[in-house]
């Protein structure tokens, strides 16, 4: 898939700006990737918008409780993909 976000610079811009925004009132450690997926996962799962000005809109208007929800469920998703082994290093087991 093409990232969208770096063949354009206004996308790109508003995404940075989006984040830095949501880093500093509650998420400071939000990565980009994480934010990109959100933003799929929440605002485009029947695909992104052609209008620029639609994507734009979408980004400005995802919330932090909309990607902590959204990263809530895929944290659930993954751990059932994986025993307790697999966290053992995580709680001072066998590394």
């Amino acid at each position: 898939m093409e990232d969208i976000f770096v063949s354009n610079a206004q996308l790109e811009l508003s995404l940075a700006l989006k984040l830095g925004m949501i880093q500093k009132a509650s998420l400071p450690n939000l990565s980009l990737e994480q934010f990109e997926q959100a933003l799929h996962a929440i605002k485009w799962k029947a695909g992104m918008p052609r209008q620029l000005h639609e994507i734009i809109n979408d980004i400005f208007s995802c919330s932090a409780d909309e990607i902590v929800a959204y990263l809530a469920r895929k944290a659930v998703t993954d751990a059932r993909k994986n025993s307790l082994a697999d966290y053992a290093s995580y709680f001072g087991g066998n590394q």
